[in-house]
């Protein structure tokens, strides 16, 4: 498979159960320099509802006589806190730390997207980042644009970043590539928290299963400094967003980064 040009692939999160697309290649798999997978603003939101909550709902809101649910893990509350993911979300102040949703997932295999911020009004909240998660079973040659940031449009509170997860049989990364899953930014402090990638080589079957069920990989786990001494040019962004006015510019968090490699083999010599 190859997405050539300017191809654009939109993987869109279902709004209310997080419900997101795999892509899965028995092959080869090509995104182009120019190609990209746009999850911007593409996961967990808010949605209305009349009667009853769902018992599913996570958090519910009125305002303006209408009233609001989401199964986003992660919301955020009002203006006052982010959405949370692979990094929890900030806050106005230390007082409403606990209205902070906790990060949520596996750091290891991230297939849930993005959350919301708060509602504020009609029009203040935005999606989380989505899902980018694609499978490949031969090699996987990336020189284009993965990007499941948040939503950053918004007035209030930022949302927080989505997902990218990529397996293949083997990578090669060109100078070109992004993989980006930036929280979204605040007018306050309530900044979104940054998403999760991860990025593994070489799985079994059994090892992926693992993965889904428990997030555990059974192989050694490397952080985003080792992936960059081997891919150098890759551009990756897990940040938290950014606060654009006065407040407690250090709230939020960073999301995560994982990079599981096949290990490399064993030369036994005998004497």
């Amino acid at each position: 498979l190859v997405l050539a040009d300017t191809a654009t692939v939109k993987p869109v999160s279902d709004p209310w159960t997080g419900g997101s697309v795999v892509f899965t290649v028995a092959g080869d798999f090509t995104l182009g320099a120019s190609a990209k997978f746009d999850a911007v603003g593409a996961g967990w939101n808010w949605v209305e509802y009349t009667g009853e909550p769902s018992p599913y709902a996570v958090d519910t809101f009125s305002v303006d006589g209408v009233t609001y649910q989401t199964m986003a893990l992660g919301c955020g509350y009002q203006y006052i806190v982010g959405g949370s993911y692979g990094g929890r979300g900030g806050s106005t102040s230390s007082s409403w730390d606990w209205r902070v949703k906790d990060a949520y997932g596996f750091a290891n295999a991230p297939f849930y997207p993005g959350s919301p911020n708060g509602v504020l009004n009609k029009n203040s909240y935005r999606r989380g980042g989505g899902l980018i998660r694609v499978h490949v079973g031969g090699k996987a040659t990336v020189d284009g644009v993965l990007d499941a940031s948040a939503a950053v449009d918004s007035s209030s509170g930022g949302a927080s970043g989505g997902g990218i997860w990529l397996t293949a049989g083997r990578f090669a990364f060109g100078v070109t590539a992004r993989l980006l899953a930036k929280g979204g930014p605040s007018w306050y402090a309530s900044q979104g928290g940054g998403g999760r990638i991860a990025i593994g080589t070489g799985l079994t079957a059994g090892q992926m299963a693992s993965l889904l069920s428990t997030g555990v990989c059974a192989r050694r786990v490397f952080g985003l400094e080792d992936f960059q001494a081997a891919y150098p040019s890759v551009t990756v962004d897990v940040s938290r967003g950014e606060p654009t006015a006065a407040g407690r510019p250090t709230a939020g968090d960073a999301g995560t980064f994982a990079y599981y490699p096949a290990p490399k083999g064993l030369a036994v010599f005998v004497k």
